[in-house]
This record gives structure tokens, C-alpha cells and sequence, in this order.
């Protein structure tokens, strides 16, 4: 090859150089960069991208995020015609998606809360079994007089207890499977798990019984999670007594004045505003106390600086589950209770109604008595309804106001 021929090709080089470099320079170097990186990320030529810069910005898809946030999505843009016509909608329809997915992880806390009171209750019979058995047929069967029928049935509901806490887990949504906060999970399925004890409370009028069956609540899964670390049957018993005390005596002042307020009928607003001022340092304590007693009895290896490390995360959390438990247990209460006062004012108005247009009433009152009595009797009610004349008249008038409303 001659050397003309080098000649060329280096003037042929440098002037591609020379006309890149003079078209670089009209770009800025900072938006080129941004450009090349959208085009890698999204597929589109530079130049298109260079051109349409905020366009593409605007509609650039995260796949990795729409394919783990909403599978169904992405799989029904796969189909040609569906990516063509719904590419500029993928946020709305993600929405609906995620949206949909939410709600039913929330309402998978339902079942969940259930699972855990049934594995409550299975571990608090399963500590009575293994206290019958010591004194019961353990000791017989170690003479080899019979089985020891007592310790395998503690053993039995033990198991089962197991068994529907880990269905009840398997409820809940795994990490990076939901938006929702856990705090928020553990507050919905405080509240599911509260209202059952509640409601007994009200229609028995005693907050002792509501206050009964959380802490009943709260040593089932206690003496569960210490036989699962592996304390012998009386020190797990006495770690859900202490649980269980923290529990009632942390419950003790919101549940009386919530059942005070929803007797009172003192309205949404006033009873979940007071149940707040009241639920969030009382289970602040509770926390702390439980947490402490868990420190003593299932983790006595770990130190105080490494306890204290917790307590701001844990009272983070604790405070969002009890704004979330509060609010939603004080609703359905407040709502139960307008639906029972309805239909107790409407029972009472019949009865009344009944009795005013009876003729047998008209015409031979202890014959009439006498029959009511029967009646009641018969059906397990009670025998007599004393109304004073001020809770008559004011019964009277709620009557006529309703037919006028009518």
C-alpha cells in the first residue's frame, strides 16, 4: 500500500472526528447523558428520545415494579392490542390492581384474628391438661398403672394450637407483597380480636368479663410461645399470667370507660377521642411491661442496651396499631350499641302498643296479668317491664315523632 493511501484514511478519521465533535458541541453534554439513559432503559432510538425528552419521561414504565406489583397487569400487556391501547393508562390500571389486592389482604385479617383466639384457646387448655396430668395420670403412669391420657391431651391441643396459629399466619401478606404497614395489620387484627371480648362486656354490663377474655386471650398465646422456646409447663404458666396481668391492667381504664361512654350513648367522635387519649399511653405501658416480661422469660441472653435500642421502633409501632385498633373497635361498638338501643325501643313499644290494644287488658286486668305471666314464663324472659312515668312519656313521645316522620 502506498502512502497516499494512509494519508487518506487518517484525514478520513480525523474528519469524522472533526464532525462529531462539532455536532457534540451544539448539545448540552448533561441532557445527551440523561437522553442515552432513557433510551437504554426504555428501548427508544436516542434521537426520538432527544426529541421527546418530557414525553418519554412521563410514560417510562418501571417493568421490574408493574411485574411485582401487579402481575396481572403486565400480563395483560403482553397481548399486542391491550399494550397498544391502554400504554398511556398504566398507572389507573395499576391502581385498580394493587387496590384490589389490598383489600383483600385486609380482609384476610378476619380468618387470621379468628385463627389466633381459636389457638388461644387451645393452648390455655392444653396448660390445664398438663397441670391435670402431673397430678393426675402422670404420676400413675410412671407406676405403670395406666397412660398417661392427660399429659397427650395437653400435648394433643398443643399441637392443634400450633397448627391454627400457622393457618392464621399464612393469612397474612409476605413482605413486598403489600403497601400496608404491618403496624396497621397488627392494629385491624387487635381490633377483629378485641370486639368479640367487648360485646360480651357490654351485653353483660360488666367490663370484668371483656377484661376476662383478653387476658384469657393474651395467656393462651403467651404459654404457646414459651413451651415453643422451650420453658418447662409452670414457667410457661407463669409467663402468661404475667402477660396476661400487664394485659387487664393496661385494658382496665379504656375498657370501663368505653363501656361507660357506649352506655352513656355519648357518639362517635366524644367516646373514640376519649378511648385515644386513653388507649395510646396505656399501651405504650403495656408494651414496655410485655415486652420486658418477654426479655426475662424467652431472652434472658439479651442485654439492656440492646433492649433499649427496641423501644423506639416498638413505640412507633405500637402507636400506629392503637390509633388503628381504637378507631375501628370503638366504631363497631358504637355502632352495635345503636343497633341493640333500636331494636330494644322497638321491643318495648310493641310490648306497650300490645298491651293498650289487648281487650282482655280492657276487660279483666289480673286475667290479662296472669296470662302475660304464663307467656313470659314459657319462653325463659323476664316476667315483669317497669317503665317510670318519665321513661314512659319519653317513650310515648319517640313513638309519635316517628310517626310522624313516617
Amino acid at each position: 500500500m502506498s502512502e497516499e493511501f494512509f494519508k487518506e484514511l487518517e484525514q478520513e478519521e480525523q474528519s469524522a472526528t472533526k464532525l462529531q465533535l462539532q455536532g457534540a458541541q451544539q448539545k448540552d453534554p448533561g441532557k445527551m447523558a440523561e437522553v442515552y439513559q432513557l433510551s437504554d432503559k426504555t428501548g427508544f432510538p436516542a434521537d426520538y428520545v432527544e426529541r421527546n425528552t418530557d414525553k418519554v419521561k412521563a410514560e417510562q414504565v418501571d417493568y421490574d415494579d408493574l411485574q411485582k406489583s401487579a402481575p396481572l397487569l403486565s400480563e395483560f400487556l403482553r397481548n399486542r392490542r391491550n399494550a397498544q391501547i391502554a400504554h398511556d393508562d398504566l398507572e389507573n390500571l395499576k391502581w385498580w390492581e394493587v387496590a384490589g389486592k389490598e383489600a383483600g389482604n385486609i380482609l384476610k385479617i378476619g380468618p387470621a384474628a379468628a385463627k389466633s383466639i381459636s389457638s388461644a384457646g387451645y393452648s390455655t387448655l392444653s396448660s390445664a391438661f398438663d397441670v391435670l396430668s402431673d397430678v393426675t395420670t402422670g404420676p400413675l403412669s410412671r407406676l405403670g398403672l395406666m397412660s398417661d391420657s392427660a399429659g397427650m391431651a395437653a400435648d394433643y391441643l398443643q399441637n392443634i394450637a400450633r397448627a391454627e396459629r400457622a393457618r392464621g399466619q399464612e393469612y397474612f401478606a409476605k413482605p413486598g407483597e403489600t403497601y400496608i404497614p404491618a403496624p396497621v395489620f397488627g392494629g385491624v387484627q387487635s381490633a377483629i380480636t378485641n370486639v368479640p371480648a367487648l360485646l360480651a362486656g357490654a351485653l353483660t354490663r360488666s367490663p370484668n368479663v371483656a377484661l376476662g377474655l383478653m387476658g384469657g386471650m393474651t395467656y393462651g398465646t403467651s404459654y404457646l410461645e414459651a413451651r415453643d422456646a422451650g420453658l418447662d409447663k409452670y414457667s410457661a404458666i407463669a409467663h402468661g399470667v404475667n402477660q396476661s396481668i400487664a394485659e387487664m391492667a393496661t385494658e382496665r381504664l379504656p375498657a370501663v370507660k368505653l363501656l361507660d361512654d357506649i352506655g352513656a350513648d355519648a357518639g362517635f367522635f366524644k367516646t373514640v377521642a376519649k378511648q385515644m387519649a386513653l388507649e395510646i399511653p396505656s399501651e405504650q405501658v403495656a408494651t414496655i411491661w410485655q415486652d420486658a416480661n418477654d426479655w426475662a422469660a424467652l431472652n434472658p441472653d439479651k442485654t439492656l442496651d440492646e433492649f433499649m435500642a427496641e423501644r423506639k421502633d416498638a413505640a412507633i409501632d405500637t402507636l400506629i396499631s392503637t390509633v388503628v385498633a381504637t378507631g375501628l373497635q370503638t366504631g363497631v361498638m358504637t355502632g352495635v350499641n345503636q343497633y341493640l338501643d333500636k331494636q330494644q325501643k322497638d321491643a318495648t313499644a310493641q310490648i306497650i302498643e300490645r298491651a293498650i290494644e289487648s281487650k282482655l287488658r280492657g276487660r279483666d286486668m289480673e286475667l290479662f296479668q296472669e296470662h302475660i305471666q304464663q307467656a313470659a314464663g314459657e319462653g325463659g324472659i323476664v316476667e315483669n317491664v317497669y317503665l317510670n312515668a318519665v321513661q314512659a312519656r319519653a317513650l310515648f313521645q319517640d313513638m309519635k315523632d316517628d310517626d310522624a316522620k313516617q
